[in-house]
């Protein structure tokens, strides 16, 4: 049987051409379906059978089946049918078979929200929270101002997630902003000597429960008064660890992208670093993308460690503080210029608006006025859609999609290969992305656009970004590796989520296995909570 596999390999590449490098990955790939690769079928719990596996890590998909002991992938090859009678039976036939997605920008509390079935649903088995500069245990405003409390610390945080559970894996990042409050930075001041030595302390911490490393969001407050300085120290204590710092930079707009770069790109002298859902705000060709592509390539040829995620949509989310003037970001400093200099305030925010293409491109996604754009707001209240923003919904205003971003830009993105794949969702986010990303890059991308191949789309959403985070067992289907598993039809997956109603699940995906446990079969949500707080391999226990 050996020798039969071993020489139809060798004649396929023969066939194909001469290249060493051909023909062992033909080897490879052909071998894998004539011998049984892991360990004997005895004690199996969980056998996926049948499936078309795309293991994450770009290769060529191919038959195989799956075998699970407890949470762990024991045997990845043709099993034994006979010596399956104990195991629980998933049939994959006609379905891939392929690692849980990682999402690496997600939102969300486990203590707090409802549940994550959202990102259950699309196929992702391991979230990363703690993004723009917030730690998880930071409930913000969103929860405070209903009196909820959250863990001091954040590893308090994760004690109180493994007891309470939760449906997928859960990865934390340390808050850059929350850290910077916590130490006493609430102002635009500079931080002081000592409490630039306090956030240090709150991150070290942070790393030794357990981070992958630090988040930051320089477009809000408080990390917009950082200064480059403060950011490199703190990378440097991210970079002891090996871990990263994932940043939503201090700007996304077309003339102001590349210098938030260059800034992140100091940061990666002294960590590894990642650019947040890498957009164009404002950009309007491929040749812009292609400008941001070349910055980071040269970056990566110069020694820099520095990778990036996009979510698969036109538009952002986020308060209405985004399209308020600099000066008036804080609510003292915007109470300050309704006040004393409301013409100014409504001639920035008008100017805002419609650099953002205008009122009708501004959907409003919370509140009473949600599924309702800020032109439509406008017109039903028969009033300026400024004074709505003044008077109406007053500081922060209710969260919205932001239609800013080109179809042609984004498409660059999400086509190259060193980009992974991210949500930006959250349970109470009301935007697609929240239920439909992995089902829209599969369905629309991959199978209707042909605008990448189904390996790479994969690729893309595993073991990228678990070399991105550094999750080390997580990402591949291969023996030895975490039974984190999504079983999907290429032909009817699809996301449903639409800018009215984004709280549809999708379609086309009939089983996900998290931790070595289907957590979700035919629809239905398994009542136990099987995902694991997860922590940096060198982390203090």
């Amino acid at each position: 049987m050996l020798e039969d596999c071993l020489g139809k390999a060798m004649a396929s590449a023969m066939r194909r051409g001469n290249g060493v490098k051909l023909l062992l990955l033909l080897l490879a790939t052909m071998l894998s379906g004539c011998v049984s690769v892991g360990r004997p079928t005895d004690g199996v719990d969980l056998a996926i059978l049948n499936g078309t596996v795309v293991d994450g890590t770009g290769a060529p998909a191919r038959r195989a089946d799956i075998l699970i002991r407890g949470d762990e992938i024991v045997f990845v090859g043709r099993a034994d049918r006979a010596r399956l009678q104990s195991a629980r039976i998933v049939d994959a036939a006609g379905r891939y078979v392929v690692p849980g997605f990682i999402d690496n920008h997600a939102h969300g509390n486990p203590l707090l929200d409802q549940n994550f079935e959202n990102f259950l649903r699309q196929g992702v088995t391991t979230v990363v929270l703690g993004q723009d500069g917030v730690s998880p245990q930071d409930v913000g405003d969103r929860d405070a101002e209903h009196g909820i409390p959250g863990p001091a610390t954040l590893a308090q945080w994760m004690q109180a997630v493994d007891a309470h559970g939760v449906e997928v894996n859960v990865a934390a990042l340390s808050g850059h902003g929350t850290n910077r409050m916590l130490a006493g930075g609430r102002t635009e001041a500079p931080l002081t000597p000592q409490q630039r030595a306090a956030a240090a302390e709150i991150l070290r911490g942070d790393l030794a429960a357990g981070a992958f490393g630090l988040s930051s969001g320089l477009e809000y407050v408080p990390g917009r008064y950082a200064s480059t300085e403060e950011l490199a120290e703190l990378a440097e204590i991210v970079g002891a660890v090996d871990g990263v710092v994932m940043s939503h930079m201090r700007s996304e707009d077309d003339d102001r992208i590349a210098g938030a770069i260059a800034e992140l790109i100091e940061q990666g002298r002294h960590a590894r670093v990642n650019i947040s859902h890498i957009k164009i705000v404002f950009g309007r060709s491929a040749d812009q993308a292609e400008a941001v592509l070349r910055q980071i390539r040269e970056a990566r040829a110069a020694g820099i460690r520095i990778s990036a995620d996009v979510y698969p949509y036109l538009a952002g989310y986020g308060d209405m503080t985004l399209v308020y003037p600099s000066w008036a970001k804080r609510r003292d400093q915007w109470e300050a210029a309704v006040r004393d200099r409301r013409p100014e305030l409504e001639a920035a925010l008008i100017a805002s608006v419609n650099r953002r293409n205008g009122p009708g491109a501004i959907l409003i996604g919370s509140g009473p006025y949600a599924g309702k754009t800020l032109e439509q707001v406008a017109r039903e209240l028969n009033r300026p859609f400024v004074e709505v923003l003044i008077d109406v919904f007053g500081f922060g205003g209710p969260g919205a999609a932001h239609r800013m971003m080109a179809a042609e830009v984004q498409d660059r993105f999400i086509a190259d290969p060193d980009i992974s794949i991210s949500t930006d969702g959250g349970p109470w986010i009301n935007h697609p992305r929240s239920w439909g990303t992995y089902p829209t890059v599969l369905g629309y991308y991959v199978r209707d656009r042909h605008l990448i191949t189904m390996e790479a789309a994969i690729r893309k959403m595993t073991s990228l970004p678990a070399s991105v985070l550094g999750l080390r067992d997580r990402g591949v289907i291969a023996v030895g590796r975490k039974a984190d598993l999504v079983v999907f039809d290429p032909t009817t997956i699809r996301s449903n989520a639409t800018w009215e109603n984004a709280r549809q699940a999708p379609t086309g995906i009939d089983a996900v296995i998290v931790n070595g446990a289907v957590a979700l079969s035919q629809g239905q949500v398994s009542a136990t909570r099987h995902g694991h707080v997860l922590r940096r391999p060198e982390a203090n226990r």
